[in-house]
């Protein structure tokens, strides 16, 4: 879906549900019409999917099974007589932001050996708006940030339900 920016009725209103409640379908389709045929394969193709993503996640199993221990971080290959497997391991930090008063502590300390300019450089911080507070805020008042705003769409996402 294209991105648009955000303004007043932009959302689209969805109807919330909870667990497995049923949803009346927005349309129903015979297996022998073109779009129930599309919607048969669909659901063929997934269940292959399944299938086959299960088989990978057992064969990646077997394979760190084999030569985890000889991965390291980085780019690894390992070769056989009919082909290379390539990984790549990267490492990841996570900041635990539960002791902000600590965090902050600790980058002055950085910033008197290291300098102002490395602490602050350090760790990023990204502004995210919470929605839930955002979609509770008064018409007048989700103007004020209308211009900083950006609302996309994710791709939709598809699954079966079986009859």
């Amino acid at each position: 879906m294209s991105e648009q920016q955000f303004g007043f009725g932009a959302v689209p209103t969805q109807q919330p549900t909870m667990g497995k409640e049923k949803i009346s379908p927005k349309a129903t389709f015979e297996s022998v019409t073109a779009t129930g045929v599309v919607l048969d394969n669909f659901r063929h193709a997934k269940q292959n999917y399944d299938v086959a993503k299960k088989a990978l996640d057992e064969a990646k199993g077997n394979v760190i099974a084999h030569i985890g221990n000889q991965i390291s971080v980085g780019t690894n290959r390992f070769a056989t007589n009919h082909f290379t497997l390539k990984t790549s391991v990267s490492k990841k930090y996570d900041v635990d932001v539960s002791d902000m008063q600590g965090l902050n502590q600790a980058l002055t300390v950085i910033a008197g050996l290291c300098g102002g300019d490395v602490a602050s450089s350090l760790i990023k911080w990204k502004p995210s708006l919470d929605s839930k507070v955002y979609e509770k805020l008064p018409d007048d008042a989700k103007a004020q940030l209308d211009r900083f705003i950006t609302l996309s769409y994710g791709s939709p996402t598809l699954s079966v339900e079986e009859l």
